[in-house]
């Protein structure tokens, strides 16, 4: 079986609901993460209009951002060969600094899956998939009376021949997290059921429910607070509103050939509903079809300089409530504040001449 790839946290990690994933010192505006080849990570806390503090450190391979608290303050998470997790909270003005909070988590043998909320008590949990993909490894954290996070306790569900861990998300609006799979069977869900009582861990997972299709990102199209499913072909889109496992309605959107397969949502008009953006690596636009449900209500195209630009995040670096378009590129990355399908602001932020990549938080 096809072991977990790091696509997978990327649609976990830029999940619905969340409109500054990274948002590193809680000021609520997704700041700037990127990486050198050799592990030299860049932080940029961005203000909207520019960054207010850059901060520089070796790491290991950069895996995504996650909330371990009760404030606005993610953490990065760090995943070092498969070998040790290392989370790591900013706690000094310029980031990355000596004065940082770290978390080290054996991670040896597992590949890195999801940063998601499983047991609803508002810190993020991880999944990891074995390397030979035949179990999963489901960890729940927690924080001690000091402040500490702490390493609660662990699970191992067997995986289904076949299936892959495509996603974790609340699909029925309880606040713990969904298990997503692809595989033989199309998309099978399992639902979190929560508190067994029983430990050692704190919630169980219902017989997955299977439909035909292959899942691609998850997106509150409808801000009901669940999640719904998007599927991306060669030749379409579609998308389907959900009910825990119950499909509510659906539609197939016409995505250019593949040309605008959708990587990335995210509440681009302040609505309180996903939007969905499509774009392929070097294609001359990124398409933005304004979402309401399954229906397309306002569609728009932005430039890419010719696929100079590629497009890597949509979160909120304004603190408007309405997330921004952030792409990489060969010696800035470009940041575009977005109202709706319209820019209205656009940065450019010093990248070394690329050296840096910025964290790719799309769908594969």
């Amino acid at each position: 079986m096809v072991a977990m790839l790091a696509g997978v946290l990327a649609a976990a990690a830029a999940r619905a609901g969340d409109p500054t994933p990274c948002d590193l010192d809680g000021d609520g505006k997704h700041d700037v993460v990127a990486q050198t080849a050799d592990g030299m990570v860049r932080v940029q806390l961005f203000d909207g209009s520019g960054v207010k503090q850059t901060g520089y450190a070796v790491q290991p391979p950069l895996a995504g951002c996650g909330r371990f608290d009760s404030t606005n303050q993610r953490r990065l998470v760090f995943h070092a060969g498969g070998t040790a997790i290392l989370i790591r909270a900013m706690r000094a003005p310029v980031p990355l600094s000596n004065a940082d909070v770290r978390t080290w988590l054996d991670g040896k043998g597992w590949n890195f899956g999801a940063i998601a909320d499983l047991d609803g008590d508002g810190i993020d949990d991880l999944s990891m998939v074995r390397f030979d993909g035949a179990y999963l490894r489901l960890e729940a954290l927690g924080r001690a009376s000091t402040g500490t996070l702490l390493e609660l306790e662990r699970m191992y569900p067997r995986v289904d021949d076949g299936e892959q861990l495509a996603a974790v998300g609340d699909l029925d609006g309880d606040g713990r997290g969904d298990l997503v799979f692809n595989g033989p069977s199309g998309i099978c869900i399992r639902l979190n059921e929560g508190p067994t009582g029983v430990d050692p861990w704190p919630v169980s997972f219902a017989a997955p429910v299977c439909r035909p299709g292959a899942v691609s990102l998850l997106a509150d199209l409808n801000g009901d607070g669940k999640q719904d499913l998007v599927e991306t072909t060669a030749g379409y889109t579609r998308v389907t509103l959900m009910d825990g496992t119950t499909a509510l309605d659906g539609a197939v959107l016409s995505n250019g050939g593949g040309t605008y397969a959708v990587r990335l949502a995210a509440d681009l008009n302040g609505d309180g509903r996903d939007d969905l953006i499509g774009a392929v690596d070097g294609a001359p636009y990124v398409r933005i079809d304004l979402m309401d449900g399954v229906a397309s209500i306002d569609r728009a195209f932005v430039g890419t300089g010719d696929g100079l630009y590629l497009l890597r995040q949509a979160a909120d670096v304004s603190g408007d409530g309405r997330a921004d378009l952030l792409f990489d590129g060969p010696t800035v990355f470009r940041v575009l504040e977005m109202d709706g399908v319209a820019p209205i602001h656009a940065s450019w932020l010093p990248n070394a001449a690329g050296a840096y990549d910025l964290l790719d938080l799309r769908s594969p």
